[in-house]
């Protein structure tokens, strides 16, 4: 992992761990940095094959690192976990590893299962694996180009995530694979009932790719969690809505 950190100037400031989504890497962060950092210490994560960590093999047991990054960053941190971080920011929750959680547009199980319908169905998410392995970079494009599909200003996004994405080449070819994995294969969705920590759900109103009802299932399963909808915005509200996106990251830490 490569870990990047901005230190605020606020004597009471908290730690605030970010964790970006598949194919993505800390740089997706870059329109909220400054509305966040004057209140919080910002440790931005570059995971394995990605970004400025993209020279690292992605491990065989991704949810391990969680348990290294905590090692990594200050103790009783609030950790925020978008897409497929979330995954790893519910993993830190579940080890005890956070004071607080903040999922962005992230579903504790991916896929749809029996006891968890509102996901995606699983034969849709083997077809884009399959199509990743055939043309990885035409693939990725395509999956930027859902991430905005319907938002506002959505050309706009959508060449904000096209200049992330590549901003340090590629995504290595592994990293994406055990990404689709890990999405595939994760299900938070049995422990959530057990986590007791402040919670923030956040979503875009307009996401076609995480169900509204699983982000509402999320709030009614965990004990102390809020659910905030960001209008306008899809898959990357932080892109969407910076300031409406900031505002709410704030209020609740600041309730903390």
């Amino acid at each position: 992992m490569h870990i990047q950190t901005y230190h605020s100037p606020a004597p009471d400031a908290e730690h605030l761990v970010l964790l970006h989504g598949w194919a993505m890497h800390s740089g997706i962060w870059g329109e909220v940095l400054a509305r966040l950092q004057p209140f919080h210490h910002l440790w931005c994560v570059d995971l394995p094959g990605h970004g400025q960590a993209r020279d690292i093999d992605w491990p065989g047991q991704p949810l391990e690192l969680a348990s290294q990054l905590a090692g990594q960053v200050p103790d009783n941190s609030i950790w925020l976990g978008w897409s497929m971080g979330g995954l790893m920011a519910l993993e830190a929750a579940r080890k005890s590893l956070c004071k607080a959680l903040i999922l962005v547009a992230s579903n504790p199980c991916f896929i749809h299962q029996t006891h968890w319908p509102y996901a995606m169905p699983g034969e849709v998410f083997q077809q884009f694996a399959d199509d990743l392995t055939g043309n990885f970079e035409r693939t990725l494009k395509r999956f930027l180009a859902l991430e905005v599909h319907g938002c506002d200003d959505a050309r706009r996004q959508l060449q904000q995530l096209h200049q992330t994405a590549f901003a340090h080449g590629a995504p290595a070819l592994g990293a994406l694979q055990g990404g689709l994995e890990l999405l595939q294969q994760a299900d938070f969705s049995p422990h959530l009932t057990a986590l007791n920590l402040p919670a923030l759900i956040v979503g875009g109103r307009r996401d076609r790719l995480i169900p509204w009802t699983a982000l509402e299932q999320t709030e009614n399963l965990m004990p102390n969690a809020r659910l905030k909808r960001i209008p306008g915005a899809g898959h990357a509200p932080f892109i969407g809505d910076p300031e409406a996106f900031s505002n709410t990251v704030l209020e609740f830490c600041h309730e903390l």
